[in-house]
């Protein structure tokens, strides 16, 4: 990198500019959007979505997101007064949501909540 100039290497050492990766979208929309924060080696998921206004009223699926042995399946809608999350968690990891300033903890199979 040479002083003054953009290096091609974000700072987790994914590059933004390879035409032949998803980087650029795969990870506002995962991190960002879904709020997706993984930590795999306590078998724990935190999900806090913080989803564009213009996806209001829409419902927005992540399937077999796969983090470490673990495959979910994430659902979330946003309505006016509503946030509805759908999570199914076969491994039965320890999943916490929180959005819409409520936070649930849970361990089931299939999680649904009406936040």
């Amino acid at each position: 990198v040479l002083p003054g100039s953009l290096s091609e290497m974000s700072p987790d050492y994914g590059c933004v500019v390879q035409a032949w990766t998803i980087y650029a979208v795969a990870v506002p929309v995962v991190r960002h959007f879904f709020g997706i924060n993984p930590a795999a080696a306590r078998k724990e998921l935190a999900v806090k979505p913080q989803l564009p206004s213009a996806w209001k009223g829409k419902r927005c699926s992540m399937e077999r997101l796969v983090i470490g042995e673990a495959e979910f399946d994430i659902h979330l809608e946003e309505r006016e007064a509503a946030r509805i999350v759908s999570i199914r968690n076969e491994a039965c990891w320890n999943v916490t949501v929180e959005w819409n300033n409520r936070r649930v903890q849970s361990s089931e199979a299939l999680i649904e909540l009406e936040l």
